[in-house]
């Protein structure tokens, strides 16, 4: 690909807004930033796109949304017009843009005679994977960048059975997205219009409810929490994403007494200001948790990425709380605290746990879906 021409193309379309084209304007001088732009297309994987958000064919912007969404969009509707009339249901993070992004791929959907689904705010990924099997769904698109620095965006894909596209699928939008122009080969539909015919629908308190309710029920060792509950603390943080709402929610529900949540960081802010980058492997992130567990004696600071990958397994949250109350007995003195610390655990065991019970429970990926990690204090 020709990047200097593929720039022109950009530069010159009546797509693209005045702010678009100022930005463009500023870089023309600037070789290696505009061959950095457009010497190729975001690769289309099993997990869809991600990328920095700028302008450009390279980059994460509404215009690679709809265009990755028009390839998405006919690889649905050749699932037949069951597949169409099945629809999809979109969800989106606090990051810059999520929702606009989120309804622009509404947008393309209803043009293709596709029936949407649409989160009337950001949501936990779970959820999304939740809905699009609790309402038969025939696929998923979830606009996040998980734990990525805040100049990124993502566009990730999900199929009827609500995990990742298989490969098949990922290679046939990949092949079609080689046909389609960016520009003049998208279906767009205005949104409020979609919603006026019935193509797009809104979710909302009623599908959190349900989610919920499935969550809840997973909960097999509510007499541990019990046992725990009037002395145990926990100090949790979203870090400014999804999991601000529901997690406390399911820890309430799951018998926590004391649960101090991160003022700070329970504000929903995709620039993520008080942190360099919002993953739970990074240490810096915690020490708004650590000072406040500090101050209020706390045993336990479960966190999440903005995107809250974990919050479908609560039961990672009580299964930890019984090996903390067995590690509290079998390791504690009447006069001693454990020692302070920072540990993270997930499927790559990044650090090595206090005691075995964690490492298994957390290495093991019990529930199938973690894929992220979770971080606490001790």
């Amino acid at each position: 690909m020709d990047f200097m021409q593929e720039y022109e193309k950009w530069l010159h379309s009546p797509a693209l807004s005045p702010e678009e084209h100022a930005e463009l304007e500023s870089i023309k001088d600037d070789p290696k930033e505009i061959e950095s732009r457009f010497f190729g297309p975001l690769e289309f994987g099993t997990a869809g796109l991600r990328g920095t958000m700028y302008t450009g064919l390279h980059n994460m912007n509404i215009h690679v949304i709809r265009w990755a969404t028009q390839g998405f969009a006919d690889v649905i509707a050749a699932e037949g017009e069951e597949g169409k009339r099945r629809g999809v249901a979109i969800c989106m993070d606090c990051r810059n843009h999520s929702m606009e992004f989120a309804r622009a791929a509404a947008e393309v959907c209803a043009a293709n005679g596709i029936h949407v689904r649409i989160f009337d705010s950001l949501r936990p990924t779970p959820e999304l994977s939740f809905a699009v099997r609790e309402y038969g769904c025939q696929a998923g698109i979830n606009v996040t960048a998980s734990h990525n620095p805040k100049e990124y965006n993502g566009y990730k894909v999900y199929w009827s059975d609500g995990a990742q596209l298989p490969p098949h699928h990922a290679d046939a939008i990949a092949k079609r997205l080689e046909e389609i122009d960016i520009f003049d080969g998208v279906k767009r539909m205005d949104f409020d219009d979609a919603v006026k015919s019935g193509l797009i629908e809104t979710m909302g308190d009623e599908t959190d409810r349900k989610f919920m309710a499935n969550v809840t029920a997973m909960i097999n060792d509510r007499e541990t929490v019990a046992k725990v509950a009037d002395t145990f603390k926990l100090v949790y943080t979203p870090f400014h994403g999804c999991g601000y709402k529901l997690v406390p929610e399911a820890l309430t529900k799951l018998g926590i007494k004391h649960l101090l949540c991160v003022p700070e960081q329970m504000i929903i802010d995709g620039n993520f200001p008080t942190v360099v980058s919002p993953n739970p492997e990074n240490p810096e992130g915690f020490y708004l948790a650590i000072d406040l567990a500090k101050k209020n004696d706390v045993d336990f600071i479960p966190t999440l990425n903005p995107k809250t990958d974990i919050l479908k397994q609560k039961l990672l949250i009580c299964m930890a709380i019984h090996n903390l109350f067995h590690y509290n007995l079998t390791h504690k003195t009447s006069n001693k605290k454990m020692n302070t610390g920072l540990t993270y655990f997930g499927r790559k065991n990044v650090h090595a746990s206090p005691t075995s019970s964690f490492k298994n429970l957390f290495s093991r990926n019990l529930f199938g879906i973690t894929n992220e990690y979770f971080g606490w204090y001790t």
